[in-house]
């Protein structure tokens, strides 16, 4: 798989979506009278076990690209750039989820 697919898909793609699944089920928890908590920790929990899934499957894809000695610079450039970028969204995810917990 190549980078740019890995990072689109695995990154932007999984983020955007696990963030809009969080915030509707979270909509229809809080529209709830019983508001249970353990639906809202287990999607939280869901969404850390993708993320970790998905930041794996891109760092790895980095790494290989970046020991690959036939890869040309300007792919390893890339990969380079990536392995930050996973980095970032790392960051972004736990303090997202932080947030979340500070929240309730």
């Amino acid at each position: 798989m190549s980078l740019l697919w890995s990072f689109l898909v695995n990154g932007v793609a999984f983020y955007l979506v696990m963030v809009a699944a969080l915030l509707g089920f979270n909509a229809v928890i809080e529209s709830n009278s019983n508001r249970n908590p353990v639906i809202f920790w287990t999607l939280v929990a869901l969404f850390g076990c993708g993320a970790v899934w998905s930041l794996g499957g891109m760092a790895r894809a980095s790494w290989k690209a970046l020991r690959d000695p036939t890869v040309g610079i300007v792919k390893k450039s890339f990969a380079a750039i990536l392995i930050a970028a996973v980095a970032l969204l790392a960051v972004t995810v736990v303090s997202d989820v932080v947030r979340l917990a500070l929240q309730r």
